[in-house]
């Protein structure tokens, strides 16, 4: 689409991270396990949907202006790793209170009418987990108001309170408030740094959990020993990566490694190399993927931006390089730590290649940043392991669409589950993108009118392979008003 204007350098990819979506998109083997390899049709369907999505806006594109604004909200995340924020020096300032912030980013048409926002706020999505019976994301939008809530800094800030209605409520204040005109011309910058030096690495810590959800076998949070928890994990894990180096050992201090996963590239990459760093400016709005305060001050220092600056972070965005830490949580190796592939000096690494964008970023600014190479592309080499659709056929004596179990013929009550049960085809054969694999259709005045569909909470929507020759898709609604 670089005919329209959207290159590598003014695009963001940034994803929601909430433990209840699709799997199988991303290029690395590690991620791929729990999706049993590449799923070809999950990202052609992300592909497809995006660049669909950004052809209407494109298609729909006016003049408008720009605001930015930002309030407090309390009681809405919380710490689940209190253990790590103790850790933390009092005069870093990097606490929980710092990321109580909501950014919003008012989008007005030529009239002053308002047509959309973008709000930033950090919130780690778990609390749908692995129930979630509709894909989070994937909810209806309305082309006259569009509104985009954001992930910002993620990591160990649980979900788990009444955190919906008060991002709305924090967003309508902003929105109603005195907010900060943007009117410069955006700017923006890219580059890849290639972390292969730093030996990305995976301990048993990451294996093992936390408050938002239980790991498995024996792993253990905050054990930083170098005697094994267990002699076989031991052995085997020698097999299945090469074993780390002395150097390897001491860059990745006092983590115990598990995987020494940069240097397990059969049969292709298991982890990233070369991330992304990019930031993106207008006025004095700038969004950037790690490093928010330090970048803040850099940006100030330097006289690119004033003290009305707005810096917010939008991740996890382009490159998935799992958490990063501060040296002080990193001692300590639990979940947050230990998933710090890049080792102990990550965050120091992240704050100095993005204080190298700074100049770039200046209204006067020309040129381009050093870069390393983009990292080689990985779907040429993925193993997809999830079966097709080989046969598909309806049991003798039934045909698609024959209702195996009708819904009731007395009223339903507020509460009530409405269930029915269809022979129907499997879903992965047509995935009805901008359709929909049910209805909840309701009587009005004579005329069958549509209510809900599989994209609504409500609804749950499920299929079971009864036999090889045999399917039958399930269509049970949740409680239902």
């Amino acid at each position: 689409m670089s005919d329209t204007g959207y290159t590598p350098t003014n695009v963001a990819f940034v994803g929601t991270h909430q433990h209840a979506g699709v799997g199988g998109y991303l290029e690395n083997l590690l991620p791929q396990v729990t999706s049993l390899g590449y799923v070809k049709q999950t990202v052609d369907a992300i592909v497809e949907g995006t660049i669909l999505a950004v052809k209407r806006a494109h298609a729909s594109l006016a003049s408008g202006q720009l605001s930015v604004g930002n309030t407090t909200i309390l009681d809405a995340n919380i710490n689940r790793s209190p253990t790590l924020q103790i850790r933390l020096p009092r005069e870093t300032d990097i606490n929980m209170t710092r990321i109580k912030g909501m950014t919003v980013l008012r989008f007005d048409d030529e009239n002053g009418n308002a047509r959309g926002l973008l709000s930033f706020f950090a919130v780690h999505g778990t609390s749908l987990y692995e129930i979630a019976s509709v894909e989070p994301s994937a909810m209806p939008g309305n082309t006259t108001f569009v509104v985009g809530f954001t992930q910002s800094n993620v990591g160990d800030t649980s979900p788990n309170t009444i955190i919906g209605e008060k991002q709305f409520e924090g967003a309508l204040t902003v929105m109603n408030g005195e907010r900060s005109p943007d009117t410069l011309l955006p700017v923006e910058q890219r580059k890849f740094i290639n972390f292969a030096s730093t030996f990305d690495r995976m301990a048993y810590i990451y294996s093992s959990s936390n408050s938002d959800g239980p790991g498995a076998f024996d792993f253990t949070q905050g054990d930083n020993l170098s005697n094994t928890q267990n002699p076989f994990r031991e052995l085997v894990k020698g097999v299945v990566t090469p074993s780390p180096s002395e150097t390897q050992v001491a860059c990745q201090y006092p983590k115990p490694i598990l995987l020494n996963t940069g240097y397990a590239h059969t049969p292709y990459d298991w982890a990233p190399n070369t991330v992304d760093v990019q930031m993106l400016r207008v006025g004095n709005f700038v969004m950037v993927d790690h490093a928010r305060e330090a970048l803040r001050a850099k940006l100030m220092s330097s006289g690119v931006l004033g003290a009305d600056a707005y810096v917010v972070i939008a991740g996890p965005a382009n490159t998935y390089d799992h958490y990063v830490t501060t040296r002080e949580e990193y001692s300590v190796q639990r979940y947050g730590g230990a998933s710090t592939i890049f080792g102990q000096f990550t965050l120091e690494a992240y704050v100095d290649k993005y204080s190298s964008h700074v100049p770039f970023l200046a209204d006067n600014a020309s040129g381009v940043p050093d870069s390393d190479p983009a990292p080689v592309d990985q779907t040429s080499k993925a193993i997809p392991l999830q079966p097709g659709v080989v046969f598909d056929a309806a049991p003798n004596g039934q045909a698609f669409g024959d209702v195996l179990v009708d819904v009731n013929t007395t009223a339903y009550h507020t509460g009530d589950t409405v269930i029915a049960q269809f022979v129907g085809a499997n879903p992965r054969n047509n995935l009805r993108l901008e359709s929909t694999f049910l209805t909840v259709d309701q009587l009005v005045n004579g005329q069958w009118r549509t209510v809900r569909s599989d994209s609504h909470p409500s609804t749950t929507y499920q299929w079971a392979r009864v036999s090889t020759d045999n399917r039958e898709r399930n269509a049970m609604p949740a409680p239902f008003v």
